[in-house]
């Protein structure tokens, strides 16, 4: 799993949250950390911060779904912005969102059903 967030605060707690349900996490506190990332490694999915201080979370997932095209029906994002504009550009991606602050029992819930529940079993 690659964790994009720019914020130590929810990165930090989020990758721990991740590791005890038994995922490799791999945090990246830009986008461009993510894209390097990403070009080194496979990823089981990605939970993107929409808004970061070098791209946004809708650009980043552009990238990262022409570097791994499955990672399109892998991806949440998490935002806590609810306008529009945002509720648009997330919209378009078809992935799933998470609105900041999240409830821990929210955030596990959706990763269970967009990422862990398609994962495919590890020798």
């Amino acid at each position: 799993m690659l964790l994009v967030d720019d914020q130590p605060g929810i990165a930090r707690p989020v990758s721990q949250l991740l590791r005890r349900r038994g995922l490799d996490v791999v945090v990246a506190d830009s986008g461009a950390a993510a894209i390097v990332e990403l070009h080194h490694r496979w990823f089981d999915g990605l939970l993107i911060d929409f808004y970061m201080p070098d791209i946004r979370g809708d650009a980043l997932y552009a990238r990262a779904i022409t570097i791994q095209p499955h990672l399109a029906s892998r991806t949440i994002f998490l935002t806590g912005d609810a306008s529009d504009a945002v509720r648009d550009a997330l919209t378009s991606t078809g992935s799933a969102v998470v609105s900041k602050p999240f409830e821990i029992a929210e955030l596990e819930r959706i990763v269970r059903s967009v990422i862990l529940d398609k994962m495919e079993p590890r020798p």
